[in-house]
């Protein structure tokens, strides 16, 4: 069996946000999980707030606001052309807030959510490319530097370089890439670009 969730609201009546992701099993599985998570924080008092740009947001404060934004359709073969069209099996595409509502309850689970961001963070990524046709990798990783305040100025910045380096792949090799990002120790970052110090 297999999910398509859509995700549909809107930003202060002047924006039309959507978003959707098709899931296996296991992951909707692990989509509802975190979904009840939610349901719960707020039928608690605790609202989830999705971000959706730099000072732009949505707070839901009630459980049925919430789930309404939300519909699953279940299909039981896997539709054909996606994986060629978005370069994944399981694509998540547009405003879907499911990341967004890991974060929010790995945060308060950690008890990291009311901590301001006063303190500039700098972080260490690898990204691997992948042929969107044939999924084998494309070239060499990526290893890039990002500073911020906020898991959203730092996350814009990561997606800039995904993007930038996608093109820079699509010029230098001929073919559609998806890169594959992850956080990596700054140690590891250094050895990688020789920088030993002397950056």
């Amino acid at each position: 069996m297999f999910y398509y969730v859509n995700y549909k609201d809107s930003w202060a009546d002047e924006m039309f946000i959507d978003g959707f992701s098709i899931m296996d099993e296991k992951e909707y599985e692990h989509y509802t999980a975190t979904v009840n998570a939610i349901v719960a924080d707020i039928e608690c008092g605790l609202p989830f707030i999705y971000q959706i740009g730099t000072n732009e947001e949505i707070e839901y404060s009630n459980v049925n606001d919430f789930l309404s934004a939300f519909e699953v359709s279940e299909f039981e073969e896997y539709p054909e052309g996606i994986e060629m069209v978005f370069g994944k099996k399981f694509p998540e595409f547009g405003f879907f807030p499911y990341e967004q509502m890991l974060d929010t309850l790995w945060d308060r689970a950690n008890g990291l959510e009311e901590e301001e961001d006063n303190e500039m963070r700098e972080e260490y990524y690898r990204i691997d490319y992948y042929n969107s046709v044939s999924n084998e990798r494309v070239g060499d990783p990526v290893y890039i530097k990002v500073k911020g305040y906020s898991n959203i100025e730092i996350d814009a910045q990561i997606e800039t370089f995904e993007e930038h380096f996608a093109i820079e792949y699509y010029n230098q090799y001929g073919v559609y890439v998806y890169p594959e990002t992850c956080q990596i120790y700054e140690e590891l970052y250094n050895k990688e670009m020789n920088l030993n110090g002397n950056e």
